[in-house]
């Protein structure tokens, strides 16, 4: 899946084709192949995650948060409390629903340090202005 500049999924991807191909290898009789083939895809996966933790990366969370619209903040004030809580807004997005009179804000939050996501959702949770909101963390 492509989220701006990153991809992400690969592994996924590669170990689904993989499990097709040893499939396939055992379909067709080549057991000796196919157990090979298994074990040869194990420890490359699981060098890969411990090469995957060891690189340098971005923790980001993918935030949507919906006010009433007459009670949504200034852009300004988001900034200040996620600068507050440890992240930073990178990019914003902003949808007004029909009918609904509810202001929506994705944003997407770059964490600065190691801040708790779980301060940030209890923040939400306690702000009576927030109607629903969703938090998606990921790692670039």
């Amino acid at each position: 899946m492509r989220e701006g500049f990153s991809i992400r999924g690969l592994s996924t991807a590669a170990s689904i084709w993989t499990a097709a191909a040893i499939g396939v290898t055992i379909g067709l009789g080549f057991y000796a192949a196919a157990i090979g083939a298994a074990f040869l895809v194990i420890l490359v996966m699981s060098g890969f995650r411990k090469l995957e933790a060891a690189l340098p990366h971005h923790t980001v969370v993918q935030v949507m948060l919906v006010f009433e619209r007459d009670q949504a903040p200034p852009a300004e004030v988001l900034r200040v409390k996620a600068l507050e809580h440890g992240y930073e807004i990178v990019s914003w997005a902003f949808h007004l629903r029909n009918g609904s009179g509810h202001l929506e804000y994705q944003l997407t939050l770059q964490a600065n340090g190691t801040p708790d996501p779980m301060e940030l959702i209890d923040k939400l949770a306690r702000t009576s202005p927030v109607v629903e909101f969703r938090l998606s963390p990921s790692r670039m």
